[in-house]
């Protein structure tokens, strides 16, 4: 069976230029964040439900004297975007209604380490972690509270290269942060992979090496954060692909999918997975097969068996956009994985 009729078409991302997918795993919304060369910003979410896109902000202006950004983080809690230029500054833009959106500038990123490309960052809490880019070091950690920057590792100081490349690709797993890959030294794609333990801040550089070096492909975990997908991008720099590769993050090993990406490109995911509405099919399937028992002496199962039931269950899916033209569709994790 051809691979294309796994992925189903979905309403394409209503961007006119560059945009990112910025939502956490496991949400009901996606929210995907875009740019133009007209410097101007906005927020679009799309429900799962409806499966629609709406726009739920627009900014005019980015901060002043604010270069080509860079869109690297989006806290869908606070509804917070993070934007870097390539001069090294540093922004955040909490979004609340049209009349008190105003840009902050956090810091110059430049007065700690020039930073010019590439940086990525991800958002624990309350806290927003810079990691990677030319120039980058080591890695930093901005305090929402504190609204302080500090400097957490650098990476002659821990023997590894956090700044392996730019444009890393990070994903947070139960306690960690995984770094795989990127754009590395010498015009070249990177096969690392980095883990960072939250808890003990400290990072190690893993033996097991990326299936090819790589940048540019989607990323997300499944199946409650036992695996982490990758998902196209491209081969060895130049070279775009269409291959899935699924990392066991216990075992540490690559497996490659049965099936293929839609198409060759370079692309944004995102996993994701209602766990109301899977209990609602699990006790929904329990009840139909106690009606259908006909036994008058057959009691509907206890409450904590039925829960039980539900551990075992499990529906998500991934939804996958190609960022050159913003389309989109949606995969069943299980045809990825079987």
């Amino acid at each position: 069976m051809a691979s294309s009729t796994f992925f189903q078409s979905l309403p394409p991302v209503p961007c006119c230029e560059y945009f990112r997918i910025l939502s956490h795993s496991r949400c009901k919304s996606i929210f995907a964040v875009s740019q133009n060369s007209g410097k101007k910003l906005e927020l679009f979410e799309y429900s799962v439900l409806t499966k629609k896109w709406n726009i739920i902000h627009q900014h005019n202006k980015l901060p002043q004297d604010f270069g080509t950004p860079n869109i690297s983080a989006f806290d869908c809690k606070t509804k917070t975007v993070y934007l870097f230029d390539k001069k090294g500054s540093f922004a955040k833009l909490k979004i609340k209604n049209d009349t008190e959106n105003k840009w902050e500038i956090i810091n110059d990123l430049t007065k700690i380490k020039s930073i010019t490309t590439g940086p990525q960052a991800i958002v624990i809490k309350d806290e927003c972690h810079i990691i990677g880019g030319w120039g980058n070091e080591g890695h930093l950690k901005y305090n929402n509270k504190t609204k302080q920057i500090q400097v957490l590792h650098k990476s002659h100081e821990e023997n590894i290269m956090i700044n392996q490349a730019q444009y890393p690709r990070l994903i947070r797993v139960k306690n960690k942060i995984l770094m795989f890959g990127g754009f590395g030294d010498g015009a070249t794609d990177s096969d690392k992979i980095c883990e960072y333990d939250i808890l003990s801040n400290k990072w190690n550089l893993l033996n097991t090496k990326m299936p090819h070096p790589s940048s540019e492909f989607g990323i997300t975990s499944i199946i409650k954060d036992q695996y982490v997908l990758l998902i196209g991008g491209t081969k060895d720099v130049w070279n775009q692909h269409d291959e899935i590769w699924i990392y066991s993050v216990r075992d540490q090993k690559f497996k490659n999918s049965s099936i293929k990406c839609p198409r060759i490109a370079a692309f944004d995911a995102v996993t994701i997975n209602d766990t109301q509405m899977d209990e609602m099919t699990v006790y929904g399937f329990v009840r139909n097969i106690w009606k259908a028992s006909e036994m008058s002496d057959h009691l509907f199962p206890p409450h904590y068996l039925v829960k039980i039931i539900i551990g075992y269950y499990l529906c998500e899916f991934i939804h996958l956009f190609e960022r050159k033209s913003g389309e989109h569709w949606r995969v069943n994790v299980f045809d990825i994985i079987s």
